[in-house]
């Protein structure tokens, strides 16, 4: 039996993204996306299957994992493209892909596409694309999987389907004779769903051959996967337990802050996801974090942690983290900033050009940080040394199946990190001022000014005068000295000269010019 299709209904227009080796262009399409009618509501798949590889395929018998998005769509089109990476501490094989179709049919036409890395900016260039497969398969339609194996003993090269540790690998679904069913979502290229091995990415959907697309897009698929090989320890930290809460800061390192405090919407929620770029050819560690709280508490537990690679390794689970904080605030009050460092906070060393993750968690629903219209991942806020990332908000104290996550948030609050290398002495000056305050005057005192005075006007006189000038030069003078003294007897009607009243005491002064001519020496007073 065939379920007949809908008619097609006026979807999305789309923004088709043309490229430029590779780069993308805008122009519309007018095809559009086909809408399933409300009676396509689909039903609950049963257990997933699981096989396993035998000794002669692997060292060890491996069993399947299942890792599935959402199989509630209510869109379809010809074929849909998606990410999917695996986590630092494991690398994949992808053993099969399974998806709803529009209509159900006993022999279908599939093609299976792959390639290193994400599918954005290459949707049309098929030349770096691998077909992988190209089969004939009974398609269940809406609401049951319509599943393709793609591991051992149906492709040529497994290398096809396995991801390694830390990479992404892309896969386009194309379907010939009916459609594959997906989810409009929010947002693009970012984490739709993961566990502790793998992460699926938000996507695209797609009308043709390697053209016409749609995104961002979910496509409602599932795929099994083995585990092929796992690494223990804390990935990016140099294994072993985590770093013990207690490590004082050195003195022999030089600490600096970068502050985030925006004008944007501040939000708040249980936790906050976000990644940190060491920007600084130094080396640079982490050694506190600071973060806002929306009213007053006590008693109120907190805990942090940090991921090498970036905290989206760590959406689904968990298991990746290092601990690096945990303690409780016994008291404090709506915008108070609660810093945990240095005794309390295992530090965090950055690796140059690479992001790392941290998750800041309460046991409350009172984190604040910044809805933000920078995109998720984007530069957010930095200085020359480091740069923060938007992240996630996280509306659980600790992740399990029921997290849900929120993009475009930003951290608010302080990062503490420190160089290491011996800090510069601070170079302090001091200045001082010399304030003069008016003294009693005395005779003495009005005396040497008065001097001083006298010797300064007598002085200029004998050097700028023009008749003296011409004496001097006549008779070879010279001139000799300057003598002032207070004449012998003051003038009458000046009154005693005392401490307060100088009177009217004259000065006497003398000048002296010296003769040296050929037939005598002598001096001349004026």
């Amino acid at each position: 039996m065939t379920v007949s299709r809908s008619s097609p209904k006026e979807g999305d227009i789309l923004l088709q993204q043309a490229y430029e080796s590779p780069g993308r262009l805008t122009k519309q399409s007018y095809l559009t996306e086909t809408n399933l009618p409300s009676h396509y509501a689909t039903a609950v798949d049963a257990s997933p299957r699981s096989r396993s590889l035998s000794n002669s395929t692997r060292d060890v018998s491996m069993e399947n994992e299942e890792l599935s998005t959402v199989f509630n769509g209510n869109k379809a089109q010809f074929g849909a493209m998606f990410d999917v990476r695996s986590l630092p501490n494991n690398s994949v094989l992808v053993d099969s892909l399974a998806f709803h179709t529009l209509d159900i049919l006993e022999e279908c036409q599939v093609q299976i596409f792959t390639k290193i890395g994400s599918h954005e900016y290459f949707e049309e260039q098929s030349s770096v694309w691998k077909r992988i497969l190209s089969t004939t398969t009974d398609c269940k339609g809406p609401g049951r999987k319509t599943v393709v194996n793609i591991g051992q003993g149906y492709i040529d090269d497994l290398e096809d389907v396995r991801i390694g540790r830390s990479e992404r690998r892309a896969f386009f679904i194309r379907l010939v004779d009916t459609q594959l069913i997906y989810s409009v979502v929010q947002d693009m290229n970012v984490v739709f769903k993961g566990d502790e091995h793998i992460q699926i990415f938000t996507g695209t959907a797609v009308g043709g051959y390697f053209k016409d697309f749609w995104s961002p897009r979910m496509a409602n698929v599932a795929l099994t996967y083995i585990v092929e090989q796992k690494w223990n320890g804390n990935i990016g930290l140099g294994g072993g337990a985590a770093p013990q809460f207690g490590e004082a800061i050195s003195d022999d390192v030089c600490t600096d802050t970068l502050n985030i405090r925006t004008s944007d919407t501040t939000s708040k929620n249980y936790g906050l996801m976000f990644d940190v770029t060491r920007n600084s050819e130094e080396e640079i560690t982490v050694y506190g974090l600071g973060f806002f709280i929306d009213s007053s508490v006590s008693m109120l537990s907190y805990d942090m942690y940090s991921l090498a690679d970036g905290f989206q390794h760590g959406s689904a689970t968990m298991s990746l983290w290092t601990h690096i904080a945990q303690g409780t605030i016994a008291q404090a009050s709506a915008g108070d900033e609660i810093m945990v460092a240095g005794k309390d906070f295992a530090p965090v060393t950055l690796e140059v050009g690479k992001k790392h993750g941290f998750f800041i968690a309460l046991q409350s629903e009172l984190l604040r940080y910044h809805f933000t219209n920078v995109q998720l991942g984007d530069t957010y806020h930095h200085n020359g040394d480091i740069a923060v990332s938007v992240g996630v908000g996280v509306n659980s104290y600790t992740l399990d199946e029921n997290t849900k996550f929120y993009p475009r948030r930003a951290y608010h609050g302080t990062i503490i990190y420190g160089k290491n290398k011996v800090c510069e002495p601070e170079i302090t000056v001091k200045y001082s001022f010399l304030v003069e305050y008016q003294v009693e005057y005395s005779a003495n005192t009005v005396y040497e000014f008065m001097n001083k005075n006298i010797k300064d006007t007598i002085t200029s006189f004998i050097h700028n005068d023009a008749s003296l000038n011409r004496l001097k030069n006549e008779l070879d003078l010279d001139f000799s000295s300057i003598y002032s003294a207070l004449a012998e007897s003051p003038v009458s009607n000046c009154g005693p000269v005392t401490k307060t009243n100088i009177g009217c005491q004259p000065i006497d002064t003398e000048v002296t010019l010296t003769y040296y001519g050929s037939l005598d020496v002598g001096d001349v007073k004026y």
